[in-house]
């Protein structure tokens, strides 16, 4: 592994000598923290704090506020969304009318572009016949995971 070395920079400013010492530590420096050497700085450090929900590089389960379908690097609108908790809605209907189950939903206020990580069609429709000549359709509308791009 290469070493790191700690730059004094006052050592760099102009009109200090330019030692080989030094220029070796320009050249190593960027391979040690590339290779993960304990003594370089990480550039990771402070990561997790700037990761914030809703904020760029963040994730969420989400549908499609127009209930459009939707495909693997569409890209949209933060308010074009709303975060769930995975399907979302199934309706069903037949005879004794519609009935509507929601799994946790919530129009969380996304601001920011989203990209889609996933897929979904929301076309899926499944009509079955029952006896009496009565049909009972199922109508599934679908979310999928999302990363704010920007």
């Amino acid at each position: 592994m290469t070493d790191w070395t700690t730059l004094d920079t006052d050592d760099l400013l102009p009109g200090e000598p330019l030692t080989s010492a030094k220029v070796l530590a320009l050249y190593q420096n960027p391979i040690a923290i590339s290779e993960g050497n304990a003594s370089a700085p990480s550039p990771y450090v402070g990561l997790a704090a700037r990761l914030v929900a809703g904020g760029i590089g963040s994730f969420c389960w989400a549908r499609h506020r127009d209930l459009a379908s939707v495909d693997f690097g569409d890209t949209v609108a933060g308010s074009g969304l709303i975060t769930t908790g995975g399907i979302f809605r199934v309706a069903m209907e037949n005879a004794t009318g519609v009935f509507n189950a929601y799994l946790g939903e919530a129009d969380g206020g996304l601001t920011g572009t989203w990209t889609c990580l996933g897929t979904y069609d929301n076309t899926f429709r499944q009509e079955t016949q029952l006896g009496g000549g009565e049909t009972s359709a199922v109508q599934v509308y679908g979310a999928t995971l999302w990363q704010r791009t920007l």
